[in-house]
């Protein structure tokens, strides 16, 4: 999907090569150069994205284990939260929602409401909103949407999830990165 040029392909199959026998759950006994790597990589990320100081990350092995873990947060303190750990939730994302979604509901066992987008394949910040019951804890929005590189309203979503009380989860893999910059870019002359 994200192949650069040969030379980059390189480069990258000889860190995981690297690395790859090292376990980052070890990282606080065996392997203190992955949990380094790791405070020093999220460091850089969180300055990036200009984070506020209270700010924290963890490496993932990809994209669906970043979701499942976020999903897994959000089950948590709304548990917490609501004071019952019988309650069966759900969550709201767009049909073009990464399939990531719903292997965290398969695993967590919570309900994943696919509604449909909108003929520019956007999420339907509507659509979305008249799928919001009292059992909903998160709804999602891509930026970009993985299969067709569009940006969801997340203005629009965020502000449901406000009204709403629910979380709202920006599945934003490349685009965080990528987007302020080329916001920016759009705007030079």
């Amino acid at each position: 999907m994200f192949k650069g040029d040969d030379a980059v392909a390189s480069v990258a199959r000889e860190a995981f090569l690297e690395y790859f026998s090292e376990n980052a759950l070890g990282a606080k006994r065996a392997f203190h150069s992955i949990k380094q790597m790791e405070e020093d990589i999220v460091g850089i990320g969180l300055s990036l994205l200009n984070a506020s100081p209270e700010s924290t990350g963890y490496f993932t092995t990809g994209g669906s284990e970043s979701i499942i873990g976020a999903v897994k947060a959000c089950r948590n303190w709304s548990r917490e939260r609501r004071g019952r750990r019988d309650q069966r939730f759900n969550m709201v994302l767009p049909e073009t929602g990464h399939p990531a979604f719903t292997k965290a509901g398969d695993l967590m066992d919570i309900e994943v409401r696919r509604v449909p987008v909108g003929a520019d394949f956007r999420a339907d910040p509507a659509e979305m909103e008249a799928a919001i019951d009292a059992d909903t804890i998160l709804i999602v929005g891509s930026a970009p949407c993985f299969s067709y590189g569009v940006v969801d309203s997340i203005d629009a979503l965020s502000e449901i999830a406000l009204r709403r009380s629910v979380w709202l989860h920006v599945d934003a893999c490349v685009g965080g990165y990528l987007a302020p910059d080329l916001q920016r870019a759009a705007n030079l002359d």
